[in-house]
């Protein structure tokens, strides 16, 4: 019984923990799409849609990779 109960508990936070992985995924792609439209001096809404666009395609180049090494390691 308390095995079971130490799998629900764990079962619970499984996703509370892949919440926080990305959190901290899209601070780091906000922090360095921010430093990249700084570069190329952008402003205002111009500058809002670059860092929208660059974390979008950031967060799905990290969900690629994380898919890659998956099957590469069914291999």
């Amino acid at each position: 019984m308390k095995k079971f109960v130490v799998l629900v508990i764990a079962l619970a936070s499984f996703p509370m923990f892949l919440a926080a992985a990305d959190a901290s995924q899209t601070k780091e792609a906000r922090e360095i799409c921010t430093v990249e439209a700084g570069q190329e001096g952008l402003e205002g809404d111009d500058k809002k849609a670059y860092i929208e666009q660059c974390i979008r395609e950031y967060l799905e180049s990290m969900s690629e990779d994380s898919g890659e090494d998956k099957s590469n390691e069914a291999q």
